[in-house]
């Protein structure tokens, strides 16, 4: 977990925002794996922060399944829905991807 955390970190120092949301993704999971819920979120809502400016679709879904999972272990299955992105969501709805990394796509008309 600390060769995420330094990779995370020294990429972000670089300003690779799309790519280092990635390992925020998979940081967030590996925190959560360990019992450390609440680094977790925190962790995964940075990674998501990271791929809306980067446009990161891939390090977004990584964030968001993160999200839904950290939920679901909480039992909240209602958020856990809404967190997880889903192949068959409509454009524009919460479960769209793109609608993560680019806000103007999904944004209200």
């Amino acid at each position: 977990m600390r060769q995420l955390e330094w990779t995370a970190r020294q990429g972000r120092q670089f300003g690779y925002k799309a790519i280092v949301s990635w390992f925020y993704g998979w940081w967030s999971e590996a925190l959560r794996l360990t019992g450390a819920a609440v680094r977790a979120r925190d962790v995964a809502l940075e990674g998501l922060e990271l791929a809306s400016q980067g446009q990161g679709l891939y390090g977004a879904g990584f964030g968001r399944r993160a999200l839904g999972r950290l939920a679901q272990d909480a039992g909240d299955h209602a958020e856990a829905d809404n967190r997880g992105p889903r192949p068959d969501a409509r454009p524009g709805s919460p479960g769209d991807l793109r609608c993560v990394a680019r806000a103007d796509l999904c944004a209200p008309r």
